[in-house]
Order: structure tokens, then C-alpha cells, then sequence
């Protein structure tokens, strides 16, 4: 079938002029399924209008044995069918659908929710498509489309959403009569007005369904939440069935994802508080196992990774202000605020607050912080700021740190506090080796360092049971001339090994025939 010449011979009625859900109806007609396959076999046009299921849908043994693939499955996005663009551009048929502001294989009743002015229009189209099967308007020519309704909640029309109601259609979308051997379950893949009404932040289109007599329920609130719409939730939380599941929020928490999707949002990006305090405030008084410690760790680190920095230092707040609350016990919060600059503020009241606390004798939270900042420093120097202010405070630098600068894949663009600091800690640390895995130190820098420094020899020094072996590997772009050697007795060969007579301390000393491996001792963080 070739498509309609475009000289100035009389117009002619085309099968492929007519709508789509008229074709859809002419397959009805056929007597069997062979029919329909030579139909769609005509062009490509009809090929690709008539999908599977029209093609099959009289063999009844068909329809039984798939009709659990076709019910979970959908087969195409419904905005476009496959090569229709490129059809449609080869035919010309694009200056005329913008025209008409149509889509290409738009469905013409939700053309007209789209972009009729009065619902009469609509209403006309509503009348003709009862007249051909009432069906159709509540699962249009194509199961891979939204329901009428759907679209009309979608463009926020609830004039023709009351015409639609009216006529019979289904308001929670689970009938299918097109198609009727599969049925539509009520799960988030069926085509829900009250959900696209949630998400869309449509709050009166909500309040019209919920006066229609649509059921909320659990992903409902968390499309609301998500938009700021309190009123809304003070209206869905009732008929939710919250007993039934208050004993899994013991364990879960935050995880529900409706309560997490009110903590990784921002409905207002411009407010100087927390975006969404609002309806944290109405979860955590509607379920008040959110406000455990445990729980609203999780919540701070969840926003703070997922870029939320408003909502996580709100929550923060709340969790600051139980005394009850120990940052030792989860570990979640020191090991996730000091990653980026965005948890700054945080990382600051967690110095003000906790710092002094301890893991060990002689390893606190700031300590701690400090070395997740250095692990997770990235190339652009997201978090800079935290790691220049972490080296402000009282906390001191120990040879931990140090490894871990050493083992940073890219330590010359660590920023210059840090390198500052890392200068003036190598003359305190006990093994002056450490100082020949660090690719960014200039070897005339090298002379700050002394292993036989009074600082370095005392009691943190190596005793006699703790030989410095095996630790660090010196390889060979890090050696040091003999003329740039260090002292008449600590040399440093051409080989870049610790000589015989570098001794550390009277007793602990490196020999000569120690050698060193591959690989630093694993850093227990």
C-alpha cells in the first residue's frame, strides 16, 4: 500500500488517514488471526500499529499461555511506537502533526485532553468513542498507552478528569476490557491517576481523585512527601494501614522509601532551611521510631551522599540534641561527613561536639575524619575546605595519615595545608622510611628529615621486639645520589635501600639485609 500522492488530484479516503484506534477496530472485523497478519503485512505503517497482540488476540491457546508476559511486560514506551519518526519524516507528515500540535500515533482523545479548550470538544470524542466500545476509554487503542484518564490527570484538566469519571471510567486503573485476559494489578506499574496526580505535585488534582473515591496508599504519601505537600499527607495518613507495618519501621527506619524519598528531596531549593522540614516534622511525629539515633544517623549520611546537605544538617540537629547519641557506636556519620565540603557544617559541630571522644587511647573522631577526608579526596578538591579545617584543630597527625597520603593514587593535587602539615609531621614520625613512598616530595626537601631526631627516639620509638621489616619497598625512582645522601651515617644508597648503619634508635634497627616488600601494612581505619 503506497502512500497518498500529494498532487492536486481529488481527495481520496486512505486507510492510513484514519485513526489509529479505527484501525485497531477494523482487526475486530477479521475472521482469523491469519487475516490480521496479512493486514499488517500490507505496509510498514500498519506493521507497526497493529502490534502482537492484535495480531494474536483470536488465537485463544495464545492468549492463555502469555498472558503473564503481556500483564508485566510493556512492550514499547507509549509516547512513540518503533521507527514511527523515521516513517512519519519519509511521508511528510510532520509539518502537519506540529501543526495540530499532535504527536505522531497520538490516540486523538488524548490529543484533545491535550490541547482542546473546552471539555465539549472532549465530551464530542468521548461520545464517539462509547459509540464504538466503551472499552476504549478506559484503556485507549493501545496497552501501551495511559488510560484517557491518566492523560487528562497528567495535562491537570480536572474538567474533563469529572467528564471522564462520569462516562464509567476506572479511577484506580486496573481494568483493562480492551484486552481483558490480561488483567492489571494494582502494583506501581499500572497506569494510577491518583500516583501521576502525587508525583506530578498536583494537589488539587489529588483532593479530586481522593473526593472521587480513589484508595491511597504507601507510594502514594512518598510521591507527596516528596513534592512538600503536608496537606495532602495529613489527608492520605489516615487511610494508610501504618499498624500493620510500625513493627518493621523498628528495624527500617529511614529505608521506607517513602520517608527516604522526603529526606532526598528539595520541593524548594531556595529556602534557607531545610527544604522539606515540614514534612519530616509530620513523619517523625506520625511514626516516632524515626527519631532513634540509629535511625536518623542513617538518614544525615543517606542525604549528605545523595547531595540533600539542607535536609541532612536539619535532621543533624535533631540527632545532635540526643544526649543519647554516640557517633562511636554506628561509625556511619564520621565516615561519611568529611567526603565533600557540602557536609562542612556538619563536620564542624561534629568537631565542636564529639571530637574529644576516642576509638582508642590515642585515636579520636576527628583523628578519624581527618583520614576518611584524605582517603576520599577526589581531583577537583571537593572536599578541601573540610580537610584545611580538620588540620586547624587540635588533632594531631600521626605516621596513619601519613600511609595513606603515600597510597593516594594522585597525592600532587592533595592541597598545600595538607602538604605543609605532612613536612612538619615527618620529623615526629619514628620511621623516617615512611618519607620514600611519597612521589611529591623533591629530593632536596629531603634534608628536613632526620630519623635521629630527638623527637623521633624515645619511648615511641622502636624497641627490641619491633623491628621495622617488611613494611615499605623503596623502589628505584625514589632513591636519592650519594651525593644527596642524608648525614655521614643514615645514607641512602644508589639502590635506594636502607643501608647497614641506618640505625633508628640504639636497638631497633633496620638491617642491611631487610628487605622490604610490595605492598604498606593495611591501615585499619
Amino acid at each position: 500500500m503506497s502512500a497518498p500522492s500529494t498532487s492536486n488530484s481529488p481527495s481520496k479516503a486512505y486507510l492510513l488517514h484514519l485513526p489509529v484506534e479505527l484501525v485497531s477496530m477494523v482487526t475486530r472485523l477479521l475472521d482469523t488471526s491469519q487475516d490480521v497478519v496479512n493486514l499488517a503485512r500490507s505496509c510498514k505503517s500498519l506493521w507497526h500499529t497493529l502490534d502482537h497482540l492484535e495480531i494474536y488476540k483470536k488465537d485463544v491457546e495464545y492468549q492463555l499461555s502469555h498472558a503473564n508476559d503481556f500483564a508485566y511486560i510493556r512492550n514499547m514506551p507509549w509516547d512513540i511506537l518503533p521507527d514511527a519518526t523515521l516513517y512519519d519524516g519519509s511521508r511528510g507528515t510532520h509539518e502537519v502533526l506540529l501543526g495540530t500540535h499532535r504527536k505522531p500515533w497520538e490516540p486523538i482523545l488524548h490529543w484533545a485532553v491535550r490541547t482542546a479548550d473546552s471539555v465539549a470538544r472532549v465530551e464530542e470524542i468521548v461520545q464517539i468513542f462509547e459509540a464504538i466500545s466503551p472499552g476504549l476509554l478506559n484503556s485507549g487503542w493501545h496497552p501501551s498507552w495511559p488510560s484517557p484518564l491518566t492523560a487528562a490527570v497528567a495535562a491537570d484538566r480536572p474538567d474533563v478528569v469529572r467528564l471522564l469519571l462520569g462516562h464509567g471510567c476506572d479511577i484506580h486503573g486496573t481494568k483493562r476490557p480492551i484486552y481483558p485476559w490480561v488483567p492489571r494489578y494494582p502494583d506501581s506499574s499500572t497506569e494510577d491517576a491518583l500516583l501521576v496526580a502525587c508525583s506530578l505535585g498536583y494537589e488539587a488534582m489529588v483532593n479530586l481523585l481522593l473526593d472521587e473515591g480513589a484508595v491511597p496508599l504507601m507510594r502514594h504519601m512518598a510521591f507527596a512527601g516528596a513534592n512538600g505537600m503536608v496537606q495532602v499527607l495529613r489527608r492520605l495518613a489516615p487511610a494508610v494501614d501504618f499498624p500493620s507495618t510500625r513493627h518493621a519501621w523498628q528495624h527500617s527506619g529511614w529505608h521506607c522509601p517513602a520517608f527516604r524519598m522526603a529526606v532526598c528531596c528539595n520541593p524548594e531549593p531556595a529556602a534557607s532551611t531545610a527544604p522539606n522540614k515540614e514534612v519530616l516534622d509530620f513523619y517523625m511525629a506520625l511514626v516516632p521510631e524515626l527519631r532513634l539515633p540509629c535511625h536518623l544517623e542513617y538518614a544525615v549520611c543517606d542525604g549528605l551522599q545523595r547531595g540533600y546537605v539542607e535536609n541532612a544538617t536539619y535532621l543533624f540537629g535533631l540527632l545532635s540534641e540526643d544526649k543519647t547519641y554516640s557517633p562511636l557506636k554506628m561509625c556511619l556519620l564520621v565516615s561519611q561527613c568529611s567526603r565533600s565540603d557540602d557536609g562542612l557544617a556538619i563536620t564542624k559541630r561534629m568537631h565542636e561536639r564529639y571530637g574529644a571522644m576516642v576509638f582508642t587511647s590515642t585515636w579520636s573522631v576527628t583523628k578519624h575524619m581527618l583520614l576518611v577526608a584524605i582517603q576520599h579526596y577526589p581531583r577537583d578538591g571537593g572536599n578541601a575546605q573540610t580537610i584545611e579545617f580538620l588540620l586547624g584543630t587540635d588533632s594531631k597527625f600521626s605516621d596513619i595519615h601519613l600511609d595513606v597520603i603515600a597510597r593516594s593514587p594522585h597525592p600532587r593535587v592533595f592541597p598545600s595545608a595538607l602538604i605543609d602539615r605532612v613536612y612538619l609531621a615527618l620529623n615526629h614520625v619514628p620511621r623516617a622510611s615512611v618519607l620514600l613512598d611519597y612521589d611529591f616530595l623533591r629530593p632536596e626537601d629531603l634534608h628536613l628529615i632526620r630519623a635521629d631526631t630527638p623527637d623521633s627516639v624515645g619511648e615511641d620509638s622502636v624497641g627490641e621486639e619491633d623491628d621495622v621489616e617488611d613494611e615499605y619497598n623503596v623502589e628505584d625512582e625514589y632513591s636519592v645520589e650519594d651525593e644527596d645522601s642524608i648525614g655521614d651515617e643514615d645514607s641512602i644508597g644508589d639502590e635506594g635501600s636502607v643501608g647497614d648503619e641506618g640505625s633508628v634508635g640504639d636497638e631497633g634497627s633496620v638491617g642491611g639485609g631487610d628487605h622490604v616488600e610490595d605492598e604498606a601494612p593495611k591501615v585499619d581505619a
